[in-house]
């Protein structure tokens, strides 16, 4: 629906489609529009970060409180529907109109696709060499058979898909530099073939543009293990359904050291470079004359800019960027490394193929998160 058209039926469409009323227009109550409201405002510097090649939107923001009811509707009682349908927000007038007569129907043709998709599910958990699904451990590399979040960890329809404690994961390693990145898990699952080998660095790259990065694809890893928490949680707020996992990376120092000052980049905050080159890439204008190097290089380390594509966009120039745009980590200003292009590639694939495990997000990570945003 164009918010720049009246519909055919006579109804009023709002003017910004992103608004607190139109969530009330589709038929939230105050209590859940005010609450969904609230936490797409108050999302702070990080607000719609590109996280696992897109961002956190306003629709996603509306799902991810949807899903995360506890209360569903499994048979046909009026009852059950009405207390599941308040436990989401909806208002009484939508609720009426879904339970008329004349949608009955639909109602009921869903409750039958979910009752044979839990069926089906049941008995694929009972057939043989399924016994063994649970066997996985923090820090143990994910093999690709394990494809759905039931499958990786236990949990009903009321459960969110992740661990409830947290993962040990080392945040240091003798020589190495440790890098972390936060993604869904099934872009994860290429990583590693049947045997637990690693197979593909490719599925931890992004062709979405970057602080460092408008053209080509590159992968962005970050030094704080609490970063890579965050983005993951970005992740889960635009589908709660899915696993949120953290890949844990270790580089050889001696590897990074052996990068030139032509392969090896540096750029941070409050510079004016940085904030050009962070303004160039983010509008995806090709790097041309002094800032061809950043193209060519292999690695680029720096600052993160925690604001959207689209807040930088709106700026008139570079020095329109202030240091709340800076995403903040435990340490004060967050860090990336980011590996560019062909070349980047390849140096992941020479020193870092054999020092990877994935971590689930945990969910004591989420209620944190979620405690601080409230």
């Amino acid at each position: 629906m164009s918010p720049d058209n009246t519909p055919a039926d006579g109804l009023d469409a709002y003017d910004y489609r992103i608004s607190l009323d139109t969530l009330k227009y589709i038929g939230l109550d105050d209590n859940a529009a005010n609450i969904i409201w609230s936490r797409w405002v108050n999302l702070g510097i990080d607000e719609g970060r590109e996280v696992d090649g897109g961002p956190v939107t306003f629709l996603s923001m509306a799902r991810a409180y949807i899903r995360g009811a506890k209360e569903d509707a499994s048979s046909d009682d009026d009852a059950s529907w009405y207390t599941a349908m308040a436990s989401i927000g909806v208002n009484e007038s939508l609720q009426a109109a879904i339970m008329t007569p004349r949608c009955k129907d639909a109602r009921y043709d869903g409750l039958i696709q979910i009752q044979a998709a839990s069926r089906e599910r049941s008995r694929a958990a009972s057939r043989p060499g399924q016994t063994q699904r649970q066997s996985i451990s923090p820090g143990s590399p994910i093999p690709t058979r394990f494809r759905t979040t039931s499958e990786l960890l236990p949990g009903g329809p009321s459960l969110s898909p992740m661990t409830t404690s947290a993962p040990e994961v080392r945040a240091s390693a003798p020589g190495h530099t440790v890098l972390y990145k936060g993604l869904f898990k099934t872009r994860a699952d290429p990583l590693f073939n049947e045997e637990g080998q690693i197979v593909n660095l490719g599925c931890l790259s992004s062709s979405v543009n970057g602080d460092f990065h408008s053209r080509p694809w590159a992968s962005s890893m970050v030094v704080d293990f609490e970063i890579a928490n965050k983005y993951a949680h970005f992740a889960k707020v635009r589908d709660s359904n899915q696993l949120a996992v953290i890949v844990r990376v270790e580089i050889p120092n001696s590897a990074l050291e052996s990068l030139d000052d032509t392969q090896k980049l540096s750029t941070y905050w409050p510079s004016q470079g940085w904030k050009e080159l962070v303004w160039k890439c983010r509008k995806g204008i090709r790097l041309r004359d002094e800032w061809t190097k950043f193209r060519n290089a292999t690695l680029a380390i720096g600052t993160i800019c925690g604001k959207p594509d689209m807040v930088i966009n709106a700026l008139d120039s570079p020095s329109d960027i202030t240091h709340n745009m800076v995403l903040q980590g435990p340490r004060g200003d967050a860090i990336q490394y980011v590996f560019i292009g062909n070349q980047g590639e390849e140096f992941l694939e020479r020193f870092m193929s054999s020092n990877i495990t994935v971590h689930p997000m945990t969910r004591q990570v989420v209620e944190e998160m979620e405690l601080k945003d409230s």
